[in-house]
């Protein structure tokens, strides 16, 4: 049987970790796995960016905690952007979703989930993620 775990969060600054704890409303969701289970199975992660400056960037998510032999880091989007000109429409949001199949093998304490923006500064980008576990 498997389990999710589902994580979320923003990140407002470039090259600074932010960790990722809440479920939209719950703000500090269950990032326990289940009692026997031994490792992530797969991992779909999802992205936004909302280009409010120029630039190119990445967000990565990495694994802190939780996990045996990690940090484990993924690269999850990549984007870029033009700010937004007087009299123009703004550049948009833009999205990016990830699927990974993997067989990270966990300790049974927390995961500890960070996302980061590196490159440019684009401006505020939301980060959810699930996992799925065995």
């Amino acid at each position: 049987m498997t389990r999710t775990i589902t994580v979320e969060g923003r990140i407002t600054s470039v090259n600074t970790a932010s960790a990722l704890v809440s479920q939209g409303s719950i703000t500090t969701a269950n990032r326990r796995p289940r009692t026997g289970a031994t490792k992530i199975l797969q991992i779909n992660a999802v992205a936004s960016v909302d280009v409010a400056a120029a630039g190119a960037g990445s967000i990565i998510l990495r694994l802190v905690g939780g996990v045996q032999n990690g940090p484990h880091t993924f690269g999850i989007a990549a984007f870029g952007g033009q700010s937004v000109q007087a009299g123009s429409d703004p550049s948009g949001v833009l999205h990016s979703g990830s699927l990974f199949d993997t067989e990270i093998f966990l300790t049974g304490d927390n995961l500890e989930v960070e996302g980061e923006m590196v490159g440019s500064d684009l401006g505020d980008a939301d980060l959810c993620v699930t996992f799925t576990t065995n």
